[in-house]
């Protein structure tokens, strides 16, 4: 897993002995691992081993930036999976995900 499973309950504020979430949370981060690597239109790796299994995709190393944005996700996923929130919009990922994956987005003038 791309993230932890013990450091995204610690960034939800979730007690490691409560394990009721855990596979919730597990299928959670690698959504959100697959929703980036869309985004991006990349492969993201850990380690250059993975790179031969790639195949054309443009390549990424998983970094702190990415990492971030994981917790982001997964955070904004877990608190907001109920059907109904009055007062917010739960639709959109918080604007902080945009900003950590704008530099890994191919730009192009013109």
């Amino acid at each position: 897993m791309i993230v932890d499973l013990e450091i995204m309950k610690q960034h939800l504020s979730i007690d490691n002995d409560l394990t009721i979430h855990d596979e919730l949370i597990k299928s959670y981060i690698q959504a959100a691992h697959k929703h980036i690597e869309n985004e991006l239109n990349s492969k993201i790796v850990t380690s250059s081993e993975q790179i031969s299994e790639c195949g054309s995709k443009k390549v990424i190393y998983f970094d702190e930036s990415l990492r971030q944005a994981v917790y982001l996700i997964v955070t904004h996923w877990f608190e907001n999976r109920g059907i109904i929130s009055v007062g917010n919009n739960v639709n959109k990922l918080p604007m902080a995900v945009d900003v950590l994956l704008f530099p890994y987005r191919e730009h192009f003038i013109g």
